[in-house]
């Protein structure tokens, strides 16, 4: 199972290339934090389900978020919601157990202590994992130095038996040449094994955190779709002609036991006839989002250009990088247009269309 852990810097401005990015990697769930959103917001995601946790305010700050592919056998939880942590969370069924996932925002300035982080780890629950921003420093998951936060949500760890997973590096690109980039993003689990996880940076998306993904070596259960008496191949003019063919409008419906008869012929035509006019042995699966190449290559291209100014820093690389970014969301706005339009143009009363 591939996770994706992100800062988005508002959810609503990169919803596109978030989209391509999990719909092209494969991700399976995605823990968003720093969301934005208000309760007027509505955003969705082609072949996944969004669970979210607004700032409580209603203001466009803070937030979280879970994105989870359609098919993963979960439901949600209570969402956790204070001026101090805002968290979101589901749980999944996982082999022969049940493991909760949360994306989780803390805002830098509330101050924290060891006993509140304490009280918001038990809630989720005897395993999890739980990512997002922390806005702790602690070199002992790899931040560049310590401060008080970091201090209260280390103290609070090795009584409850947690882990820390991060890879070390800085998660926090600041724009500002003078700032120094840090690891502000990581996860903390309970009774996961370590030796079933991988985690890597990602130099993809245009928020000023870099992502990470985390690849978990077991597999989620997956939801088995339900049956249905017709699909898209289903031919909508036999099914007419069947009915038609087939229905009595002349009988008496006057009594009770009439009525359910009356009804229950009516429901078994139909079925009938749904069932000659549908094709057999026909798997339904799960229409995947394409791209076209130039949009993958266009994507590549902008990842090495962010790796190079994160080595560099240099205000040229910086300009480049925002370059790309502009060109990758104008093309992916184009082809959804074209997408549309399309969509639009093949539309008839004729025929099965969606």
């Amino acid at each position: 199972m591939l996770m994706l852990m992100l800062n988005a810097n508002g959810l609503t401005d990169r919803r596109k290339e978030l989209e391509l990015f999990i719909n092209t990697e494969n991700i399976d769930v995605a823990l968003i934090s720093e969301t934005r959103l208000t309760p007027r917001t509505h955003i969705k995601f082609h072949n996944y389900t969004i669970y979210r946790t607004d700032h409580p305010s209603g203001n466009s700050h803070g937030g979280t978020a879970v994105i989870l592919k359609n098919n993963i056998k979960h439901y949600p939880l209570e969402v956790y919601k204070t001026e101090k942590i805002q968290a979101t969370s589901i749980k999944i069924h996982h082999k022969n157990t049940e493991k909760t996932l949360t994306a989780i925002y803390c805002p830098p300035r509330p101050k924290i202590e060891a006993d509140e982080f304490k009280l918001f780890f038990n809630k989720l629950g005897p395993v999890f994992f739980c990512g997002g921003e922390w806005n702790s420093k602690h070199t002992f998951w790899g931040s560049r130095l310590i401060n008080p936060r970091g201090i209260q949500l280390y103290k609070a760890t090795p009584d409850l038996n947690l882990e820390f997973i991060s890879h070390g590096e800085p998660t926090y690109w600041p724009t500002d040449h003078n700032k120094v980039p840090d690891l502000l993003d990581f996860y903390i689990s309970k009774n996961l094994g370590q030796n079933y996880l991988q985690i890597e940076k990602c130099e993809d998306l245009s928020s000023d955190h870099t992502p990470d993904i985390l690849n978990i070596y077991k597999k989620a259960i997956f939801l088995k779709p339900l049956p249905k008496i017709y699909n898209k191949h289903t031919n909508l003019d036999q099914y007419r002609e069947f009915i038609r063919s087939n229905i009595d409008l002349n009988i008496s419906l006057k009594t009770n036991n009439e009525i359910e008869a009356g009804v229950e012929k009516f429901n078994s035509i139909v079925h009938m006839a749904a069932n000659v006019s549908t094709p057999k042995n026909m798997k339904s699966k799960t229409k995947q989002k394409e791209y076209p190449r130039n949009i993958i290559a266009k994507a590549s291209e902008r990842r090495k250009i962010r790796g190079e100014w994160h080595k560099t820093r240099y205000p040229f690389d910086k300009s480049q990088l925002n370059r790309a970014t502009k060109e990758l969301k104008d093309i992916i706005k184009e082809h959804e247009n074209r997408c549309v339009q399309n969509h639009l143009s093949q539309l008839t009363s004729q025929k099965y269309t969606y």
